[in-house]
């Protein structure tokens, strides 16, 4: 279990870290392809969609 939320801690963190900001940002392509595939029970974490 331990192993699992690290890998988000960093998934998170490499996400976050690529954002050039955050103010005025709504549904990018980016984030509805996350979205998707959460929405689909499948991991970012096994699938790692290509940035835009």
């Amino acid at each position: 279990m331990f192993n699992s939320i690290e890998r988000w801690i960093d998934f998170a963190r490499d996400e976050i870290g690529h954002w050039p900001t955050t103010k005025g940002l709504g549904m990018d392509q980016r984030t509805e392809i996350l979205t998707r595939l959460l929405a689909h029970d499948e991991s970012p974490l096994d699938t790692q969609p290509p940035l835009q």
